[in-house]
């Protein structure tokens, strides 16, 4: 099925991509009717909006990264699971990544592959 966007959303009902847009939102200017309209619509077509777009404008990604040594371990599986049970439950969704190294006391020195993850995950704005 092709994805539903708000421009198909306007089309079909014969309205601005920016009314289409605040009906979805609430929006105070839009009718009860028009927003009625818009939103069964959306159903119908399944819209999902776009979660790249939505992260442009409100400059956050609703992703929480997860470093772990290895998910090879009953602790880091049990973590992982109670805090992306959690994270779903308050609207986010989690990215996990492995630096496979071992611990390390000397936490004030990440290891290079460490170091990359972490940077990696900052310039994701995670």
């Amino acid at each position: 099925m092709q994805q539903s966007t708000l421009k198909k959303l306007s089309e079909v009902l014969g309205i601005s991509i920016s009314t289409v847009s605040r009906a979805l939102k609430d929006h105070p200017d839009i009718s009860a009717a028009t927003k009625k309209k818009v939103k069964e619509l959306a159903i119908a077509l399944e819209y999902e909006p776009n979660s790249s777009a939505v992260q442009l404008r409100t400059r956050q990604s609703n992703i929480l990264g997860i470093l772990v040594p290895t998910i090879n371990n009953y602790f880091y599986d049990s973590f992982i699971s109670a805090v992306e049970e959690d994270a779903r439950l308050h609207g986010y969704s989690v990215m996990i990544m492995q630096s496979r190294d071992r611990w390390s006391w000397v936490y004030l020195q990440p290891y290079p592959l460490k170091l990359k993850v972490w940077k990696h995950l900052i310039s994701l704005k995670i």
